[in-house]
């Protein structure tokens, strides 16, 4: 059985070597003819060039094809081993020609920080500002969650309250978020809008409005999993025989993003 096994091992990599480098559907190719795990990881190490793609966008392709995970933790291990290898010569250059290496190599690995299918949650503190009296401007909480559908695209639900000076105010709300890219990969721009329903209890009395929100602001990872961000919100609450600028108001809310799956 192991004759076998490097029988094959030899015979793949002749075939990638003839036919150009190792991509995503030779590993699919191979795991479709049952080629042992551990025969596909050595091509994978072995191969004289390789073209495979191990972004988030790509993996679910792979996994819903059954390729293991330690075989994708093997292309993963090949890539940053190629691009390590490519990038060495830059850093013994002038520091002129190190800092425009640096500035390229968030363009190799796309979605570092946020990716299709991960998650977040986003706990935020906030300051609203009504344009018709700055003198009842009031604080509240937020918590929303949110799932990335693409690098960019993020659905968010949430909740918010506001609970001070008799006033009791919860609302439901649901959106979506773009966020650009930049330079640098640990800075997001975005802009957004979210509708809800409102909640108020003022003093024995309730009443439910409906609100929307137009947002701009960006995010700042600190770590891996975890970013900072800052974010401005036009709100406009619908009440019946108010004017634009009594049911309109500005929110500035800092807050924490906490990140997770999808990229792992």
């Amino acid at each position: 059985m192991r004759t076998l096994q490097l029988l094959a091992l030899g015979l793949i990599s002749f075939s990638a070597f003839a036919q150009g480098p190792l991509t995503n559907a030779d590993i699919v190719r191979m795991v479709g003819q049952g080629i042992p795990a551990d025969t596909i990881i050595r091509t994978i190490q072995t191969a004289p060039v390789v073209s495979l793609r191990v972004s988030p966008e790509f993996r679910p392709d792979l996994e819903k094809a059954g390729v293991p995970r330690t075989v994708i933790d093997a292309m993963l291990t090949r890539v940053m081993a190629d691009e390590s290898r490519s990038s060495a010569p830059s850093q013994q250059e002038t520091r002129g020609s190190a800092s425009s290496q640096q500035g390229t190599t968030p363009q190799t690995q796309p979605m570092e920080y946020q990716g299709r299918g991960m998650w977040d949650l986003n706990l935020a503190g906030s300051v609203m500002i009504p344009h018709a009296s700055a003198a009842s401007t009031t604080g509240f909480a937020q918590v929303t969650a949110g799932r990335f559908v693409s690098r960019g695209s993020e659905t968010v639900v949430g909740v918010r309250g506001d609970f001070s000076q008799g006033v009791q105010d919860a609302v439901l709300l649901g959106g979506y978020r773009y966020y650009f890219k930049t330079g640098d990969p640990r800075l997001l721009p975005f802009v957004g809008a979210t509708v809800g329903l409102s909640f108020l209890h003022v003093r024995g009395l309730t009443d439910k409005w409906f609100v929307a929100d137009a947002a701009a602001g960006f995010r700042y990872f600190l770590a891996r999993h975890v970013a900072i961000e800052l974010t401005y919100d036009l709100s406009y609450v619908h009440v019946a025989g108010a004017s634009f600028s009594q049911s309109t108001s500005s929110t500035i809310a800092v807050g924490f993003a906490h990140t997770w799956g999808g990229t792992r």
